[in-house]
């Protein structure tokens, strides 16, 4: 793992964490304004009306970050190396799994804010994060195979099974992360968590997008405690 990276990484996760920081104000004052207030549940810790659309400065600081380390450091998106069990097919032109997770997840955003001012019924609301799923699994950023733990054989999942595969773990991971937040800090500080395994995983085996995709994502998770973390003055929805 070169120092290089690592710096990129570092680069991308202070863009991410102070872009985050000075938009999440913005974003109180538009939530406010809106109407896109979370009233107290049972299952929540604040007793007083909270705002909501935290998740948009969020999603704002990550894509300029690694936008911008992109530019600085390489100026296009790569594809991330294929699987070396088998092609990664796609339906009719090449794979690209970096685009198709950036689509895919900024669809899965938009869902939400809207969702917070609208209240989607349970059915659409799901159809839309099964489509985001779909659109990740169908430019290659999909679940391909398992791999046996004991001896380290690789199953390749059938075409069919990988993309339902793939769209139902986006759907359980989204509904889990929006169940979290609830609680000041537990989403973003839980994702933050997990992106800094996951950066440090895929730099490891030198999937240089894929962590600074996950160091953007911690630097915007962080710079959201900022206003997040208790007393919580704002919810991510």
């Amino acid at each position: 793992m070169k120092l290089q990276l690592l710096q990129q990484m570092g680069l991308a996760a202070l863009l991410a964490g102070i872009t985050t920081i000075l938009m999440t104000p913005l974003v109180k004052k538009l939530a406010v304004q809106a109407g896109v207030i979370r009233v107290a549940r049972d299952r929540d810790a604040h007793k007083e009306p909270t705002p909501l659309w935290g998740g948009v400065a969020i999603v704002v600081g990550f894509l300029v970050a690694f936008l911008v380390i992109r530019f600085l450091f390489g100026g296009s998106l790569p594809q991330v190396r294929g699987s070396t069990h088998g092609p990664r097919p796609f339906f009719g032109l090449a794979p690209h799994p970096i685009l198709g997770t950036l689509i895919g997840a900024t669809l899965v955003a938009f869902i939400g804010l809207l969702d917070d001012k609208i209240d989607f019924s349970p059915k659409l609301q799901t159809l839309g994060l099964l489509l985001g799923g779909f659109i990740a699994a169908a430019l290659g950023a999909r679940i391909d195979g398992v791999t046996n733990p004991l001896d380290g054989s690789y199953f390749q999942l059938p075409m069919a099974v990988s993309v339902l595969g793939t769209m139902v773990w986006a759907f359980l991971a989204t509904k889990t992360f929006d169940f979290l937040d609830g609680l000041d800090g537990l989403a973003a500080g839980t994702c933050a968590i997990a992106a800094t395994t996951m950066g440090l995983m895929a730099a490891l085996q030198r999937e240089i997008t894929v962590a600074l995709l996950a160091a953007a994502l911690v630097g915007a998770c962080v710079g959201f405690l900022r206003h997040n973390y208790n007393p919580a003055s704002i919810f991510m929805g």
